[in-house]
């Protein structure tokens, strides 16, 4: 849901539907994912609850000015290596005022 008003308007059917499951289709970086809800069938951007990590260096070509803080590289390498293009679980609990759905996010097999 690229538009923050769409994204505050469905927010609250996937707060209710509880966990569901999730692809995680693009890493921004360690606290903020692009992903793919199947049974919903809409991508979100997600950032799981009480996460900070630090700023990455900016991708070559963009217009980011920030600077890249201590460790914000390898907190994105982690967080590639970990949970992209995996199925997670994501349990919503709320929406940013940019539009960005925030929750827990589980990965790994669960009680399977």
């Amino acid at each position: 849901l690229a538009d923050p008003k769409k994204a505050k308007a469905y927010s609250g059917s996937l707060m209710r539907a509880g966990k569901l499951k999730a692809i995680v289709e693009y890493c921004f970086n360690g606290a903020r994912f692009k992903m793919l809800v199947p049974s919903e069938n809409c991508h979100i951007m997600f950032a799981p609850d009480y996460l900070r990590c630090p700023q990455p260096s900016p991708t070559p070509g963009s217009k980011q000015t920030k600077n890249a803080e201590p460790f914000g590289d390898a907190s994105k390498r982690h967080a590639r290596l970990t949970v992209l293009q995996r199925t997670v679980e994501i349990d919503c609990t709320g929406v940013t005022m940019g539009g960005v759905i925030t929750g827990n996010m589980f990965v790994g097999q669960g009680d399977q």
